[in-house]
């Protein structure tokens, strides 16, 4: 309607300007009429500027238009500008539709903000990126992972782990994929997820990153857990009937030994190796029971300096008696830790008692206790020692419940602690190499 108005108008104009020119011509050529034909010839120039001001006005709007579209400057009011009520309906009509792109524009804001935040609060690491490797977009939980500061390009997980960047780089569309990767020794787990986007631009990759070992040892400790309440009680059931049947019986032969014949002895030394059996039995399966009793975790802050001082204190002669090299090494002095202090002090004891064992028979024993703040920002704990180390086909074995490698040991003490450290909601894990193992408790 507006610019049907804006053509009527411009015919308007231009049959006014043609009329005048003709009727000057008529008037100039065919009457006597001097001032007339004066007054009409000063009035031709002035229509001419009224239709060119008409199109140059028009033409600066559409211009400031179109500019306002295309650098999305949808806040630009054309009614505000003073050109005459002829340009109004035709400024209220670009103020109209500005106001709807601005609308379209910040809902898409609000939109992109929403899913923006979701990604960020995503437990999981997501990255997008093309396939130069430049990242588009990147959450927190990929970024505290890996510790990146700034995930600008997928190269820089070469840096982390040549295996994860060519898992993230070449794994196709739809696939998973479980890798294992050592980062500040430790050893993580990660699921990886990879789906293509195409788009006019390009192809967009998106890649998920998980790190699954918590749920890994959580899984695993709950299986063990089941199966030794089941072992235990099936013992148990067995055992104790005949722990107090024979315990009734050596009452019996004490009480009546003189009506007996003359191989009670060799019964009474069989009973006896009965019971004392049965006895052992009980208190071994009641040892392993423990397993699957943590009690839940009492939390309270701490200084981690005095607390792994006073740890050392305890195991002072047996270090000295070997003459070993403790030493301490905390990096912030007044680092405090939530947790439980009574069941880091069994954890650390355990971790302490296998290092003082590790190092017995070398030369120069060292064992080193750290405490830092990782890349993340975590606390981490970690037990260091220069021991023949742990053997490679069994390293992932040692949490494992009644798996040892010591003669004499219950194999009990690493499964344990994991599962004190994993109800506190840390992680232990161990890296090993022959002159030096590690095991690291990160919060």
């Amino acid at each position: 309607m507006v610019f049907k108005r804006f053509e009527i108008r411009m015919v308007m104009q231009i049959a006014l300007l043609t009329c005048t020119i003709f009727l000057f011509s008529w008037v100039w050529f065919k009457t006597s009429l001097i001032y007339t034909a004066i007054l009409l010839l000063l009035s031709i120039p002035l229509q001419v500027y009224w239709v060119y001001k008409l199109v140059c006005i028009t033409n600066q709007k559409l211009t400031s238009f179109f500019e306002a579209i295309r650098f999305g400057e949808f806040n630009y009011n054309f009614s505000s500008q003073e050109q005459g009520k002829a340009f109004s309906e035709l400024s209220s009509v670009f103020d109209e539709i500005l106001s709807q792109f601005r609308e379209i524009k910040q809902d898409k804001e609000e939109q992109s903000f929403f899913y923006k935040t979701i990604i960020q609060h995503i437990g999981i690491g997501l990255v997008a990126f093309r396939p130069g490797g430049q990242v588009i977009i990147s959450n927190n939980s990929i970024n505290r992972l890996f510790g990146f500061r700034d995930f600008t390009n997928v190269n820089q997980l070469e840096s982390i782990d040549k295996a994860l960047f060519d898992v993230v780089s070449d794994l196709k569309d739809g696939k998973k994929k479980l890798i294992k990767i050592r980062m500040e020794d430790e050893i993580f787990y990660l699921s990886v997820n990879a789906k293509t986007i195409k788009q006019e631009s390009g192809v967009i990759k998106v890649v998920s990153i998980q790190n699954i070992q918590s749920e890994l040892e959580e899984q695993e400790i709950e299986s063990w857990q089941k199966l030794i309440r089941v072992l235990t009680h099936e013992i148990m059931n067995s055992i104790t009937p005949v722990t107090s049947l024979t315990e009734t019986l050596k009452g019996m032969f004490q009480n009546q030994s003189e009506f007996l014949p003359d191989d009670v002895d060799d019964i009474r030394l069989a009973i006896n190796t009965i019971h004392k059996r049965s006895a052992g039995l009980l208190k071994f399966v009641e040892t392993y029971r423990n397993l699957t009793k943590t009690s839940q975790p009492k939390f309270e802050r701490f200084k981690v300096e005095g607390f792994l001082r006073e740890l050392c204190k305890l195991h002072e002669n047996d270090i000295r008696e070997n003459n070993i090299e403790l030493k301490l090494d905390i990096s912030v002095p007044d680092m405090e830790i939530v947790a439980d202090e009574s069941m880091m002090e069994r954890v650390i004891i355990n971790l302490l008692n296998n290092a003082i064992q590790a190092v017995d028979g070398e030369v120069k024993p060292k064992i080193k206790m750290r405490a830092y703040f990782n890349s993340t920002g975590n606390v981490v704990i970690q037990v260091e020692d220069n021991g023949l180390g742990i053997l490679p086909e069994v390293i992932d074995k040692i949490f494992i419940p009644f798996f040892t490698t010591r003669q004499g040991g219950s194999g009990i003490g690493l499964a344990l602690s994991r599962q004190l450290i994993r109800a506190q909601g840390g992680t232990i894990g161990v890296v090993s190499k022959p002159g030096k193992t590690i095991f690291t408790i990160r919060f």
